[in-house]
């Protein structure tokens, strides 16, 4: 089809000499891909005859290229072309039900850029290629006089109004990623637009889409708006390494299921893809039977697939995808103070603010540090909410205990707790804990306290991880079993009730799925201390899990 005429070539069935015949039918030319954009556009509500319309076709045949040239030549086609046409209709049906004193041309315009945006800048990874790209898109637009129109502003005008509708869980910080992850997974859940959030562990992802999936619920939503939309069912998959194509199609037959019942209500069934990329890895191909699913046109439910990393062109190019960028210090700063607001009442309980913005900025220098020693991806935003979250309960639980303490003294009390919770959270083979230490005492002016407060040792971790029951769970890494064996002896002097599972390394049960849900069983069954010998052979065996939860309807044990 027309949609498929801008990508590669094919094979044909082997010649009489065995050897394959190939041809190349290369790629669309501006000129033929600006005539096929044309007449797609034209079936867009109030566009083809608006003032607007030639602007529109610019600025996309502007995208196209622009795509091509930053990421690859095979990264756009006339998929997204037709994505923007769906995209435009629905914005315009949107915005005109809730501005209903908006003029038509105003509504037209703000569709047809809000769907531009969804197609093209949201895919960006950086804030420079971002501004590079609207200055790109501006350019047609100064021909229509409209250079009063503020895109950006547009845009977090448009978010703004969409996430004040939403019910958020408490202490949520609306930071740039999770304003924008939440607004491009609602419009294309409700468009049944398979979308992919690709970004780092801790950049909320999987918090986004638990508000979008918890904000709209049919008629028993809160907002008025909403209550006019289906009501959203998750259909969960976990992927893993270890994952198989049948799998993946009884989630499809589960999400066939909501959409075949008999209901009043109306409801959306929504495919939560996690881990997509492991699954990509998984020596069964499993992912090969999205691509007829995921087709527009055929994709009866909502899908968000969530990946650390870019899948391969042939996923991507059936999806809108979304690139989650690395936190900016404001980012950082904003979210540091609003844990310590969710967490900590009493304003006199709470650190000062320009403790949490030097953690910020200590953080992102180490990030930097990171990037240079090409071992960027060691520590990450998951770390550094749990060392905000770690240093503000401490120093609440030590305040409360003395409650006359005097401001040295605070100060003392302060220094200590970061000092150790950075080891805590920053600890491994690569120890960010030294760093962290002397770069935000640099920041906060106190270089005689990098040799004041030494680092906790190991024992002091290990009883703080033990006895802490709030706090991140405890790995210890080691090439021989002389650590396990040390620890093993460690919680025989203080508990009783200790088991230790010793997992396989036989290449049999390592691949095989029952042997990971009997891991499962044993953990969920184990007491509440517990030691993992040798189970690193089968490190996706949790993400079974969450999938077993599924498909036995949240049973007593599984």
């Amino acid at each position: 089809g027309s949609s498929e005429a801008s990508r590669g070539s094919s094979a044909a069935p082997s010649s009489p000499g065995g050897s394959a015949t190939i041809w190349d039918y290369g790629f669309l030319d501006e000129v033929t891909e600006r005539k096929y954009i044309e007449t797609i556009l034209q079936t867009c509500d109030k566009l083809t005859h608006s003032p607007y319309y030639r602007m529109i076709v610019d600025a996309i045949c502007i995208s196209q290229k622009y795509l091509r040239w930053s990421e690859d030549i095979s990264s756009v086609s006339l998929r997204d072309v037709a994505r923007y046409r769906l995209l435009y209709n629905w914005f315009y049906e949107s915005v005109s039900s809730r501005q209903p004193k908006l003029p038509v041309k105003d509504i037209t315009f703000k569709s047809a850029i809000l769907a531009l945006l969804l197609c093209y800048y949201f895919r960006l990874s950086s804030k420079a290629e971002k501004l590079e790209y609207i200055d790109l898109i501006k350019k047609p637009m100064q021909f229509n006089d409209i250079q009063k129109y503020a895109i950006e502003d547009m845009l977090q005008a448009e978010q703004n109004d969409l996430i004040r509708r939403m019910e958020l869980p408490p202490g949520t910080a609306l930071n740039r990623a999770l304003c924008d992850n939440i607004f491009v997974i609602f419009v294309c859940v409700l468009n049944r637009l398979p979308v992919i959030l690709c970004g780092k562990p801790g950049c909320s992802k999987t918090s986004s889409v638990q508000i979008v999936i918890t904000s709209l619920k049919g008629k028993k939503s809160n907002d008025p708006y909403f209550q006019e939309l289906p009501e959203l069912i998750a259909v969960a998959y976990q992927g893993s390494k270890n994952c198989r194509s049948e799998s993946i199609e009884k989630v499809f037959e589960r999400a066939k299921k909501y959409n075949d019942t008999k209901s009043h209500a109306k409801l959306l069934p929504v495919i939560i893809f996690d881990e997509t990329g492991l699954a990509e890895l998984s020596v069964h191909n499993p992912l090969k039977v999205l691509h007829s699913e995921l087709e527009i046109g055929n994709c009866k439910y909502g899908f968000v697939a969530i990946s650390n990393w870019r899948l391969d062109a042939s996923k991507m190019n059936r999806t809108l995808y979304l690139a989650c960028p690395d936190p900016t210090i404001d980012d950082l700063q904003l979210t540091a103070k609003t844990i310590q607001t969710s967490l900590v009442k009493r304003q006199q309980m709470q650190l000062p603010d320009d403790i949490m913005n030097n953690l910020a900025k200590a953080y992102l220098a180490l990030s930097y540090e990171l990037k240079l020693q090409k071992s960027e991806n060691y520590f990450g935003l998951r770390d550094f909410y749990s060392l905000i979250k770690c240093i503000i309960k401490e120093f609440d639980h030590s305040a409360r205990q003395e409650s006359n303490i005097r401001y040295d003294n605070m100060l003392d009390l302060q220094m200590k707790i970061i000092r150790k919770q950075l080891k805590i959270n920053f600890d491994g083979v690569i120890d960010g804990s030294v760093f962290l230490w002397k770069i935000f005492c640099q920041y906060t002016k106190q270089e005689e306290s990098i040799e004041y407060y030494p680092s906790p040792n190991f024992s002091d971790l290990l009883t703080q991880s033990l006895n802490d029951r709030s706090g991140r769970y405890l790995m210890l890494i080691s090439e021989t079993n002389s650590l396990t064996d040390y620890v093993e002896r460690y919680l025989g002097k203080k508990l009783n009730n200790v088991r230790t599972l010793i997992g396989s390394q036989i290449s049999g049960d390592v691949d095989s799925e029952s042997y990971g849900y009997r891991i499962l069983m044993d953990v969920i069954l184990a007491s509440l201390y517990l030691v993992k010998k040798n189970t690193a052979a089968s490190p996706w065996a949790p993400y079974m899990l969450q999938n077993a939860w599924s498909m036995t309807n949240s049973t007593v044990l599984c």
